[in-house]
């Protein structure tokens, strides 16, 4: 992948939220709209799924799709969102934001916690809980989450109930033992630099890159929402992910840290009916079902890390 490449792909037909729906035979509701952006910015489009029937206010998730920042759709993860709703009554707000190069940083994490302010003020009318909101991404999606929740610490913003991280982007540096060892990759090192240099520009790699741009760069995750993170032994990204998970442990954030072995990056999504992929669901639905299930579950939950120290002062 060029950036000549990328700058001349066509725009791809893409299946409206109720053809999809109807191609999966699920039966849920469905909305798309345009909601307030960023100030100065444009309308974000979003699409919200919830189930027919609601008895209570349910858990909301936010999604975030993967592309490296330079492209993807909200609509390639419909798929997997339908099942949170089917299976676990969630609602969801899937979110379309503004892709680079040519809108660099700040547009998407703007566009992104431009939804969360909206999702978090709409929740009832929603059918949703305003207090169990998860802001959930893959890949470049989950860098942005993890973004989007520094973001809304630093400005005070609505409350984010966790984070589910899978095999997210989150390092602009590319210095990481994965970044050079995993050569058969779906993402790889040199897409990797391309898609930093068209966030940003020359500044990638460089000092002073924001950590709402690139999480990794954040001095501290004191304060960050319970996350869930997830990689593949064979994906670039297994380091700066794995720590994450470490550093957040440090800072005092309760994490649940799942690393596949001799899985790539979107292991989920190449083979969406392999064992890996159904180990991965089973995995993320019992985070959600425990965290968001029962108060003070996540005090219990393994691979969790809780009250420890609260300040960890390093610079990045």
């Amino acid at each position: 992948m060029t950036l000549d490449s990328l700058l001349a792909r066509p725009e791809k037909r893409r299946p409206g939220t109720g053809e999809q729906l109807r191609r999966l035979g699920v039966d849920i509701g469905y909305e798309d709209r345009s909601v307030p952006g960023p100030p100065g910015g444009p309308d974000v489009d979003v699409t919200v799924l919830r189930p027919r029937d609601q008895s209570e206010a349910a858990p909301i998730l936010i999604n975030l799709h993967g592309g490296g920042l330079i492209t993807g759709h909200r609509s390639q993860d419909t798929a997997r969102l339908v099942r949170f709703v089917d299976d676990l009554g969630f609602v969801v707000v899937n979110v379309e934001y503004r892709l680079a190069p040519a809108h660099p940083f700040p547009s998407a994490v703007e566009d992104a916690y431009a939804a969360l302010v909206w999702t978090a003020s709409e929740a009832r009318g929603l059918g949703g809980d305003p207090g169990r909101i998860v802001l959930m991404g893959s890949s470049a999606g989950g860098g942005l989450a993890a973004g989007t929740a520094l973001l809304a610490r630093d400005r005070g913003g609505p409350a984010v109930a966790g984070l589910l991280l899978l095999y997210p982007m989150l390092d602009d540096r590319n210095q990481t033992v994965s970044s050079h060892q995993v050569t058969l990759a779906t993402w790889t090192r040199s897409d990797n630099e391309l898609a930093w240099r068209c966030v940003l520009g020359d500044s990638a790699d460089g000092p002073g890159v924001s950590p709402y741009a690139a999480p990794a760069r954040a001095v501290s995750y004191a304060g960050l929402p319970p996350a869930y993170v997830e990689a593949g032994a064979a994906d670039i990204f297994r380091d700066e992910d794995v720590a994450f998970a470490s550093r957040a442990w440090q800072d005092g954030v309760p994490v649940h840290l799942t690393v596949f072995g001799g899985t790539p990056h979107g292991h989920d999504v190449l083979v969406s009916a392999s064992p890996f992929a159904s180990a991965a669901y089973d995995s993320r639905t019992w985070w959600l079902r425990t965290f968001l299930g029962r108060p003070g579950a996540i005090d219990r939950l393994p691979h969790t890390v809780v009250n420890a120290v609260r300040e960890y002062p390093q610079e990045r």
